[in-house]
């Protein structure tokens, strides 16, 4: 362990004006706090977007696409054109 680790001049103090971080899920907000004071985990995961990883597996199972295929469509910055999809599909219908 460090000295100044010991030192009274580098003991943690909390902030004041902050008050604590409390997270709750929906089943575990307790009644009668003020909706101000609640982060609820549940609504912030719903309002996160999916995850890379989980879009393709989506797109792989929804719509039968290939590894490679889900993995350009999420990784694209731009929307993929239909005419790349339909040749895509097209392909496998007639090779």
């Amino acid at each position: 362990m460090r000295d100044k680790e010991r030192l009274h001049d580098y003991r943690f103090m909390p902030e004041p004006n902050l008050p604590p971080l409390r997270l709750y899920t929906t089943q575990t907000i307790p009644a009668g706090i003020p909706s101000q004071q609640i982060i609820n985990v549940d609504e912030l995961r719903e309002q996160m977007p999916e995850l890379p990883s989980a879009q393709r597996i989506r797109l792989q199972q929804t719509y039968g696409l290939s590894e490679e295929h889900s993995s350009v469509l999420v990784v694209s910055d731009e929307p993929t054109s239909p005419e790349a999809c339909y040749g895509w599909n097209f392909g496998r219908c007639f090779p």
